[in-house]
């Protein structure tokens, strides 16, 4: 998982391997949970992710990109604006 426009930060294998269980808020009976490697993603699951880092809350306001990559390489990215 990988930020652009903050110093690009990525949040590589182990550190989502090692999120707190807390840190994820799923919506639907496929789970996503941390795994020894990474997240575990089911086919089918969406869940809410809280990322802490200590640059995230002095953000400046405005626009973001957060590009999620799984282990064939494939890529989504989606813009996240920070109003306040």
């Amino acid at each position: 998982m990988y930020f652009t426009g903050i110093g690009d930060r990525t949040w590589g294998q182990q550190d989502l391997a090692s999120l707190p269980k807390e840190s994820v808020s799923n919506f639907y009976i496929a789970k996503i949970r941390p795994a020894e490697h990474s997240l575990l993603v089911p086919l089918g699951a969406k869940a809410r992710l809280d990322l802490q880092h200590e640059i995230l809350p002095g953000l400046p306001m405005g626009t973001y990109t957060v590009r999620i990559t799984d282990i064939s390489g494939a890529q989504w990215e989606q813009q996240i604006e920070k109003r306040s």
